[in-house]
């Protein structure tokens, strides 16, 4: 009898961690998603114009503008990890 009263609480508690985690994820995979568009775009442009690249020499500044923006994804994949591990967290607190 005892249980049943705490789980109604402990119900709630989980409900509203996870509500706050669906609208924290969803941003953060979109901003994924969104830093990731650039490097597929420059890769493809850099292959359809490989010759030009190299004619012009471009090669060290669409290797800096690359890295670039790579590390904008990189930061965006670890503010994912850091909101299913802010998520893991709350739970565990949760169950305890």
């Amino acid at each position: 009898p005892w249980a049943t009263l705490a789980i109604v609480p402990v119900s709630l508690g989980y409900w509203i961690v996870v509500a706050h985690y669906r609208y924290a994820s969803r941003d953060s995979q979109r901003l994924e998603a969104i830093t990731k568009t650039p490097i597929f775009n420059r890769i493809s442009e850099v292959l359809g114009g490989l010759s030009t690249v190299r004619a012009f020499g471009y090669q060290d500044y669409l290797i800096e503008k690359g890295c670039v923006e790579i590390d904008h994804n990189q930061a965006c994949n670890l503010l994912k990890v850091e909101v299913a591990q802010w998520l893991s967290l709350r739970l565990e607190a949760l169950s305890v």
